[in-house]
């Protein structure tokens, strides 16, 4: 069996990372490949553009889209993509001699929407976000955002939306073409659960298959040697949160966690924050608590090594599709508390291995953060059941099997 595995980069995003990690679970059972826009790992079977031509068209693509995304003015804050430019990669997949086509994250005007609908061969589309089912909008603005439900017409417009309505261009879009069935993975059950109640896949193949980590590398290390490692206080209770830009991205909920770490540091005055993904800047030191930031880290080693130092991982987002970051700290052994919402609901065993609190209360999370740091007899309980659930949950040969199987499948009915 010969898979091919698209995405628009093997590295650098939560969605590029995941799918890479998942076409490296797969190379044990089958022939799986990777095809990328932008390649940043050294992986041989990670290919790549060859012509500079391409290379060079590919990334003024990208520029271009964003200039058209920005003909629609409005009050959701989440990534939008209208995948619209002319692209001929289709024809690359429909050549190719792999027997089944699995996207990833193809946006960044890799593949428009027109091309995916042109790919012959059966296609796996694994979602790393809700643009698959929703307009040029990544996640719906909120809970009560249900356009990609209802679909999207002119009377649904929301308010915010100012001049040309590109959701519902991109929708309408995506109603067109894409009429040939295809096998959708969902990370978490929240996402499938959009997923079906989506106006545009209600019908379709729906799977949930959580996201991989190599649980060999993310495992617990000595904390006092993770400490040194880092600079990090060796007497002090540390609580870590991480994410690319996160403090700067609304759905990260990094706004939520200051408030509550300003009423921590009152109750638990040897605590500290520390902040990885990004460098310190002068909007921190308002904040009332010592912050320590490792800055943005690479590999498995260095991370798995990060979380290990911690006591605590807090991942206060508003939206995850599943929520990497608090699956890596799980499997190093470090407790996670989150809000009891999306794809970190599959993640998190309340109270078996970290902590789910009401959306959005930060009060109420500043309280499971009190109250954890304060237990630490709970916190060895936490940490052996993370370390438990994530050698079953998420290692390779677990989610590879899952994914074998719906592979199977996809080729007995195809």
């Amino acid at each position: 069996m010969k898979v091919l595995h698209i995405s628009s980069s093997d590295g650098g995003g939560g969605a590029a990372i995941a799918s890479l990690r998942i076409h490296l679970s797969q190379r044990r059972n089958i022939k799986s490949t990777m095809f990328v826009s932008n390649k940043v790992s050294g992986f041989e079977d990670v290919n790549t553009f060859n012509s500079d031509l391409i290379k060079f068209y590919t990334y003024a693509k990208t520029g271009i889209g964003k200039k058209i995304s920005k003909l629609q003015v409005s009050d959701n804050k989440i990534l939008h993509s209208v995948s619209c430019l002319p692209c001929f990669l289709d024809k690359y997949i429909n050549k190719s001699s792999n027997d089944i086509i699995n996207l990833h994250w193809v946006q960044n005007e890799m593949l428009s929407i027109e091309a995916i609908g042109r790919i012959k061969k059966p296609l796996v589309w694994t979602l790393h976000d809700a643009w698959p089912f929703s307009g040029s909008e990544h996640y719906p603005k909120d809970f009560l955002d249900q356009r990609f439900i209802k679909g999207y017409n002119n009377k649904n417009k929301p308010k915010g939306h100012k001049r040309f309505d590109l959701d519902k261009w991109c929708w309408d879009r995506k109603k067109k073409n894409w009429k040939k069935k295809m096998y959708i993975i969902c990370p978490s059950n929240w996402l499938a659960n959009c997923a079906k109640k989506s106006n545009l896949m209600q019908s379709w193949d729906i799977n949930v298959i959580p996201n991989t980590l190599n649980t060999s590398k993310f495992k617990p290390w000595p904390k006092n040697i993770a400490r040194k490692l880092f600079k990090l206080p060796l007497d002090k209770k540390i609580i870590l949160f991480g994410a690319i830009g996160g403090t700067q991205q609304y759905i990260k909920g990094w706004d939520l966690l200051s408030k509550s770490l300003e009423f921590v540091y009152q109750e638990v005055p040897d605590a500290v924050a520390v902040v990885f993904g990004e460098s310190k800047n002068n909007s921190w030191e308002s904040m009332n608590i010592p912050l320590f930031f490792p800055g943005k880290l690479h590999d498995s080693e260095s991370l798995s090594m990060l979380y290990s130092a911690a006591d605590i991982m807090v991942v206060p987002s508003r939206m995850e599709s599943f929520g990497q970051t608090a699956s890596e700290a799980s499997s190093c052994g470090t407790p996670v508390i989150a809000f009891n919402h999306s794809g970190l609901k599959d993640i998190i065993s309340n109270n078996v291995t970290g902590y789910l609190v009401q959306p959005f209360d930060y009060k109420k999370l500043s309280n499971a953060i009190i109250n954890l740091l304060n237990n630490n007899e709970k916190r060895k309980l936490f940490q052996i059941a993370s370390r438990k659930k994530a050698k079953q949950s998420w290692s390779y040969s677990a989610v590879s099997k899952m994914y074998l199987e719906l592979y199977e499948r996809v080729l007995k009915e195809n």
